[in-house]
């Protein structure tokens, strides 16, 4: 059963009319965090999704979501469906994606808790059946590549224009090539450098195959954009992060923003 959140306070389907107005879909939401930050711990909203979604927002788009939609809708969530038009299969809170994060004094994060639960059994069959409304359409990971395979051959069955994907998945080495086939199907891919590294190898080897242009983070150093075996540098205003969560996520719908209006890639990369 799909059911729609409150954009606007109006209730709308996914076959809204979206004519003439420059729209993202993201497939995959919101998550129910514990990070642990400076030695304290909160409890807070996240998800890959619902970054992507918000950046996208931020970045002045119409942003929907595809995504387990709970009900309830949990308080900490209920500004969420202000911003986003939120639909997806009806689900319990406590079927939402969990994850448990701890960073250290350098701001990498360790996972300490996955759990996708209801999100990675999700299948091609929640897709509309037309998305050429939507002028790109992004799949996160949802912890299960397989699924992100089907999803995007169920994308390109229903007429989307453009299909992005988050490429960033711990394989087993004998399980690498369907990293290397959902980029290559891909028009674009968002990825940080260390989930690059079994497709790309180092920075200074970058190159990828003609037909998707790849987005690769690397921290406080800025970002790769990658056109077949032209690699453009962006560089970036170091600033302190008071929490780094999501920001490659946020960095995603954002250069998909600006990119619906036309900007060149490297250009969209530096403006998100």
């Amino acid at each position: 059963m799909l059911v729609t959140g409150a954009a606007g306070k109006n209730e709308r389907t996914a076959a809204a009319q979206l004519d003439g107005v420059e729209n993202i879909l993201v497939i995959g939401g919101a998550s129910q965090d514990v990070l642990h930050l400076d030695g304290k711990s909160h409890q807070t909203v996240g998800g890959a999704g619902l970054y992507t979604a918000l950046g996208a927002r931020a970045a002045g788009v119409q942003a929907h979501m595809l995504a387990p939609f709970p009900n309830p809708m949990p308080k900490s969530l209920r500004p969420v469906t202000e911003l986003i038009n939120w639909f997806g299969p009806r689900v319990h809170p406590d079927e939402l994606p969990h994850f448990e994060i701890v960073y250290d004094a350098d701001g990498r994060a360790e996972y300490t808790s996955i759990e996708p639960r209801f999100e990675s059994l999700m299948t091609e069959s929640v897709l509309p059946d037309d998305l050429s409304a939507y002028t790109y359409v992004h799949i996160v990971q949802l912890g299960n590549i397989d699924l992100q395979l089907s999803l995007l051959d169920r994308c390109r069955n229903s007429r989307a224009r453009f299909v992005s994907v988050s490429g960033g998945h711990e394989l087993p080495e004998d399980q690498t090539g369907k990293l290397r086939e959902l980029v290559a199907r891909a028009d674009l891919c968002f990825m940080n450098e260390h989930e690059a590294e079994p497709l790309l190898g180092q920075p200074q080897d970058y190159s990828w195959q003609p037909g998707t242009i790849l987005f690769v983070t690397h921290g406080d150093r800025g970002l790769s954009v990658i056109q077949g075996s032209r690699v453009h540098r962006v560089h970036i205003g170091p600033t302190e992060a008071h929490d780094p969560t999501g920001a490659g996520d946020s960095f995603c719908g954002a250069t998909l923003a600006y990119l619906c209006r036309l900007q060149h890639p490297v250009l969209a990369a530096n403006n998100a």
